[in-house]
């Protein structure tokens, strides 16, 4: 059977398929493919690595690759978004920050056209972790309990990082908007790019291995959600947060009277929504999560501007 291949890059690239030049893609022109069979693609992009993919239109799974995440939507169409590599050449490198932490010596190179940095951690003059930082203007490391935590700063726009010292791996890298830093807690806030306004307030302790998460809002309420095809976005960003309460509100009567333990069960652990872009129907409207069990497509169907219904299609 046919896929559907919608391609597209965050960085003006070059492809090729099968040998033959296939055009630059691009966020705004991405490269349509119709295709049942297996397709070979070369990817070119101005400092960054070369790729090979193998796209498998033939297969269930289109693709298994760490730079392109294939989003499967109803009717076997597929948005292939491309991640490319940057060119990391440590022998160009400086090393533009460092620091020692107890027993550790954490050390940041950087310099040159690279938009990323290599952060490395030392125990002993051992290697424990080496990981990307994108660049920034600065820079701010602690030991915190167990952790390590690294906050950036650029454009006014953070990114907290948080290494767990006792396997020596990445626990956490994401952007916030805000660190607040006291001498017994770390609370972070991270708005998300939702209908509802909503932003996550995490707070770290050094008694406690895993954060205090809770829901906010960007106002002194979430945002009204006129739009029937985002209601469905609506109750998904809210489960996300486990902001259940407000999630109930685009539920129908029948389906409001739901635990919240049934209805997190029911989507997993949400970390990923895109609406379906390429089903349409009057009342009906079609989702894709992506949870730690892959991806799940949903159907919503709404009446009166609420959810009546819910099914996930197989």
């Amino acid at each position: 059977m046919k896929k559907f291949l919608h391609i597209t890059s965050k960085i003006d690239t070059i492809a090729y398929i099968d040998g033959q030049y296939a055009g630059v893609i691009t966020c705004d022109h991405p490269l349509d493919i119709i295709s049942d069979r297996k397709l070979y693609m070369t990817l070119n992009s101005q400092g960054y690595l070369p790729q090979a993919i193998t796209l498998d239109c033939a297969c269930d799974d289109i693709i298994d690759s760490d730079c392109m995440e294939c989003i499967p939507y109803l009717n076997h169409h597929y948005d292939c978004n491309y991640t490319p590599i940057p060119m990391i050449c440590p022998n160009y490198f400086n090393v533009i920050f460092s620091i020692i932490l107890s027993k550790y010596y954490l050390c940041v190179l950087g310099g040159g056209k690279s938009p990323i940095c290599n952060i490395q951690l030392f125990d002993n003059n051992k290697l424990k972790f080496s990981g990307t930082l994108e660049q920034f203007d600065d820079i701010d490391c602690t030991l915190f309990g167990n952790n390590i935590i690294v906050i950036t700063k650029k454009d006014n726009t953070y990114a907290f990082m948080r290494i767990d010292t006792s396997e020596c791996k990445l626990a956490e890298y994401y952007p916030c908007s805000k660190v607040s830093i006291t001498k017994d807690s770390i609370t972070t806030l991270r708005y998300l790019d939702d209908p509802v306004g909503q932003g996550v307030v995490s707070v770290y302790t050094t008694s406690s291995s895993a954060p205090e998460v809770y829901p906010v809002y960007r106002t002194d309420h979430a945002y009204p959600i006129d739009i029937d095809r985002l209601i469905p976005y609506g109750l998904l960003s809210c489960v996300e947060v486990k902001n259940f309460v407000h999630a109930k509100k685009y539920l129908s009567d029948n389906l409001a009277t739901c635990k919240d333990s049934s209805l997190e069960k029911y989507f997993s652990d949400i970390q990923s929504i895109w609406p379906d872009p390429y089903t349409y129907s009057d009342n009906r409207y079609y989702y894709t999560v992506k949870s730690s069990e892959g991806y799940r497509k949903y159907i919503f169907e709404i009446c009166d501007h609420k959810i009546v219904d819910i099914d996930e299609v197989k």
